[in-house]
């Protein structure tokens, strides 16, 4: 959203005193993948069951441990430099590219962003280290020495007795939450099926028509990542006169954690706070 605080204060005041309509491309949010996780997650956090079959070492039950109501997630990139545009060397892939993955991890969060952590280096190995004010915390594990022979994405969140793995967001598995499968599968382009095995089949099936054709620019047809939503959010939010879902102020917020990362990242790994003032006017 923005490349400075003055320049995303600017933004987020000129947004206030126009009542403009802005949205910010964190697609991931939008994704079929990402909702349904959201709906799964938000339903065991009102009744969390434990399912009858959850091993239970004499019996111990409910330890009322404070650790039980927050949340823990974990998202690995696995990048690969060379699908770059030359321009995104300047600033590397802590600027370029974790502002979606800040606000990923924030979309299954509660409570704001407080403290963040960087270990690496901008242009493309690194750990991000999020923690909320409900003692929640997110951790970014990001490369870009990786392959795209891989899939990119993973996301797993951990809650009060549960488990949700967002599988390069084309499968959900699940544990530990009352009446949900353990996977849900989504639907791959190309007629490659669904799920992770239907992209995995997508990737081969990419690699061998690039070999075929001499050509390398060819990459696998991605699953649904929000792109089309988001857009089509934006539309109905200026037919209906509501904010979009990752609206100014949503988006702010994941800008300001990145922001206050590469600060992090600069200082050689030392924790820096984040507060309300660095996403608001």
């Amino acid at each position: 959203m923005a490349e400075s605080f003055e320049e995303l204060r600017h933004l987020l005041g000129v947004v206030s005193e126009t009542g403009t309509l802005l949205t910010v491309g964190h697609n991931r949010r939008m994704a079929p993948a990402v909702i349904e996780a959201q709906r799964m997650l938000a339903k065991h956090r009102a009744r969390p069951v434990s399912p009858p079959w959850r091993y239970n070492r004499d019996c111990v039950g409910p330890a009322d441990l404070p650790g039980e109501g927050r949340t823990m997630a974990l998202l690995r990139v696995n990048d690969d430099f060379w699908s770059w545009k030359k321009w995104a060397f300047a600033a590397g892939a802590l600027m370029n590219e974790m502002t979606h993955f800040a606000d990923l991890a924030g979309a299954f969060m509660t409570a704001p962003p407080v403290r963040v952590t960087t270990t690496g280096e901008k242009a493309g190995n690194h750990v991000i280290t999020i923690e909320y004010g409900d003692s929640s915390i997110a951790t970014i594990f990001a490369t870009v020495f990786g392959s795209f022979g891989y899939p990119k994405e993973l996301v797993e969140i951990y809650h009060n007795g549960s488990v949700i793995v967002i599988d390069h967001v084309c499968e959900i598995r699940t544990a530990g939450i009352e009446g949900e499968p353990f996977q849900t599968a989504f639907p791959i382009p190309g007629g490659h099926g669904e799920g992770i095995e239907g992209y995995y089949r997508a990737i081969h099936a990419a690699q061998e028509e690039a070999i075929a054709k001499g050509d390398n620019s060819i990459l696998p047809q991605q699953p649904d990542k929000g792109h089309y939503a988001l857009l089509t959010d934006l539309v109905g939010s200026v037919r209906d006169g509501r904010q979009p879902v990752c609206s100014a102020e949503v988006a702010a917020v994941s800008t300001a954690v990145v922001l206050r990362a590469a600060e992090s990242e600069a200082l050689g790994g030392v924790p820096v706070a984040i507060s309300p003032e660095d996403y608001s006017v």
